[in-house]
């Protein structure tokens, strides 16, 4: 039996770089030439287990040591948007002495040369700088020997993202089987990456089976590959096996261990290492680790399971062990069970299992251009939005699964959901008012979404020309501003109705178009409003309500104005009730109007949509927004003329 010895040691600390600021200073590149191969003697954070800490909070970075290490240790972190790191750097100081100590394998981490040579263990507890900007950021680990000589270097590709604060209202997306490399999915896809980078996701979680002959060519390299392709996010990834992928590789280049556990703010996620090759209920060690993780934390709002494997094996293992999953789920405050597949669930499969659990059970479609079994040939992804609030009185405190909103899906645009339907690529699409090759002083962005569902905040990538001039938006806020060559980069953020568009500006303030002024426009009305389906005499169907809705209209100019507001809610254009919907309104100089809105709508779909308006001739566009709750029922077609 090994002895376990402990001691510690005060790291020598650089000298800090003022960096991660818009403006580029020059930086020496980080030795470490591959940054995608082994992580060697690096345990955690990882690209695929990155570590997601809050501002002025504290980061765990763990290593193996060489024997005899002086206990000389440098912790930097590098803009991972930043050009070539050459955005500056942060040098870490640690909260506590360097605690190093014998090394002992994590559960389910697989025995290799270098766990079994027994080199010590150096945990470091890193103060975060409450002044580092938020994002996502490479780490640089590099070790001294006692000659104040570069013993080890290592670089971490986005392995540590920064949090002002852990919301309780967030969104995250899911992404499934990929199987690269065979016939009908040659290449990762890129479209994916530029898609999933607009949503902007708090983390991204995978399920594995990324290429499709890693584990039958025993190639351990194909990790180095898939790294590669997933630095491209601009969200912490979290990376598992699949049955397809080659599982020593990947402790080898991914994680010293196949499971593994992130949290983010209150909620706990938990990544199992489940496959056919490996199926969760033939392993005890790596069930009872999971009780353990489980039980431990005590202010978990939830916990959410993910599996790369869709037979929900772990159920299984919960009646060996005599435990029902209703009881399993509740006692544990489990959500969601995410799994890969190559398409959505269709609420058949498996359904017994999941019967009576207080649980969702996720599938999604395969995210590349393979086509097998219900994979179509486009890359899907999921958007999961979460809003944390009070259960109310009517639901067990002990059900997260319900006591949580959470949107899974793409809802049909009907009264009724058949299936958790993921995103198929192309559906939120960004158009720009000429080049956004960084030649122009300002740029105009308009999105199209195409969901059902609005997105808040989306991030779009805009370039105009360099310069020193401060850059200012309209129709979007500007998260940050990165200096490139011949360019200056701009992450705007831009509110994106359900089935509509949005449009921004940015550019310096004296190369702006101004706004026309004069018509304010405001959206009045009930906030909840019930649909039912209804019918026309001629046996056109449609959704009717007996709700109201209005448009405030008042004139602030001098002079009088026409108006043509365009007005939209869930895909539906409404008109104005006894108004010609060809002819502009007229409004006097002062004039306030109201007018009620015709609330019929050819196509609805439930959940929360925003309804928006718009001056016609206005540009850029600027809307008025309102949150409107749909309820939507299938009830007895009723005959009666549309208003």
């Amino acid at each position: 039996m090994q002895r376990i010895m402990r001691y510690s040691f005060l790291p020598i600390l650089a000298l800090a770089v003022a960096g991660c600021a818009s403006a580029p200073t020059a930086t020496t590149a980080f030795p470490d030439k591959d940054p995608f191969g082994p992580l060697d003697w690096l345990i955690s954070p990882t690209q695929g287990r990155p570590a997601m800490v809050r501002l002025g909070g504290t980061l765990l970075v763990q290593f193996r040591v060489p024997r005899g290490f002086a206990g000389k240790a440098e912790l930097r972190l590098f803009d991972a948007a930043a050009p070539d790191r050459a955005g500056g750097s942060r040098t870490l100081a640690l909260a506590r002495p360097l605690d190093i100590a014998a090394y002992l394998p994590t559960p389910g981490e697989l025995r290799t040369k270098a766990t079994e040579s027994a080199e010590p263990l150096a945990s470091a507890v890193a103060n975060v700088p409450a002044d580092l900007p938020p994002g996502l950021y490479d780490l640089g680990v590099t070790l001294y020997d006692k000659m104040k000589a570069v013993q080890r270097v290592k670089l971490v590709p986005r392995s540590v993202a920064a949090y002002a604060d852990f919301p309780r209202s967030f969104r995250f997306v899911q992404l499934s089987k990929m199987s690269i490399g065979g016939l009908t999915a040659p290449t990762f896809p890129d479209e994916l990456v530029e898609e999933v980078n607009r949503i902007a996701p708090e983390f991204i979680v995978t399920t594995g089976d990324y290429t499709e002959w890693a584990a039958v060519r025993d190639d351990p390299k194909s990790w180095r590959a898939i790294k590669g392709f997933f630095a491209k996010f601009d969200a912490p990834v979290f990376l598992m096996v699949g049955d397809l992928d080659h599982d020593a590789g990947f402790q080898q280049f991914v994680a010293p261990s196949c499971s593994g556990r992130f949290f983010f703010g209150g909620v706990q996620g938990i990544l199992l290492y489940d496959s056919y090759r490996h199926p969760i209920d033939a392993d005890q060690a790596q069930f009872l680790w999971l009780e353990s993780v489980l039980t431990e934390p005590p202010q978990v709002q939830f916990n959410f399971l993910v599996s790369p494997n869709d037979s929900l094996r772990v159920f299984d293992a919960w009646r060996k062990l005599g435990w029902s999953p209703r009881d399993y789920v509740r006692r544990n405050r489990i959500g969601m069970i995410f799994v890969g597949g190559y398409g959505d669930w269709d609420f058949s499969e498996q359904s017994a299992k999941v019967a009576d659990a207080p649980v969702h059970y996720i599938r999604t479609h395969a995210s590349s251009t393979c086509i097998r079994g219900k994979a179509t040939g486009v890359p899907h992804y999921r958007i999961v939005q979460i809003d944390q609030t009070p259960a109310p009185a009517s639901r067990p405190d002990d059900e997260p699964a319900f006591n949580t909103n959470v949107t899974l899906s793409v809802p049909e645009n009907g009264p009724v959901q058949h299936a958790l339907h993921s995103v198929p690529v192309g559906l939120v699409r960004v158009s720009f008012d000429g080049a956004n090759d960084g030649s122009a002083d300002h740029v105009g962005v308009h999105v199209l979404n195409r969901l059902t569902i609005p997105i808040p905040r989306l991030r779009v990538k805009v370039n105009v020309a360099p310069g020193k001039s401060p850059l200012v938006a309209v129709g979007g806020t500007i998260e940050r501003v990165i200096d490139r060559p011949g360019r200056r980069e701009v992450w705007l953020r831009i509110d994106a109705p359900d089935l509509g568009a949005a449009a921004a500006v940015v550019g310096p303030a004296g190369a702006m178009p101004k706004p026309r002024g004069g018509v304010k426009l405001a959206l009045l009305g009930d906030p909840v409003l019930q649909y039912r389906t209804a019918r026309t005499a001629d046996g056109f169907e449609y959704f009717a309500t007996d709700g109201q809705l209005q448009l405030q209209m008042v004139n602030a100019a001098a002079q009088p104005a026409d108006a043509f507001p365009i007005i939209r809610l869930n895909g539906n254009a409404l008109s104005l009730r006894g108004v010609s919907p060809t002819q502009p309104i007229r409004l006097a100089p002062g004039e306030q109007r109201t007018l009620p809105i015709n609330t019929p709508l050819a196509l609805a779909a439930p959940g929360e949509h925003w309804m928006t308006a718009n001056l016609a001739d206005e540009s850029p566009v600027f809307t008025s927004r309102k949150v409107v709750q749909l309820l939507v029922s299938e009830g007895v077609p009723a005959t009666q003329s549309a208003r």
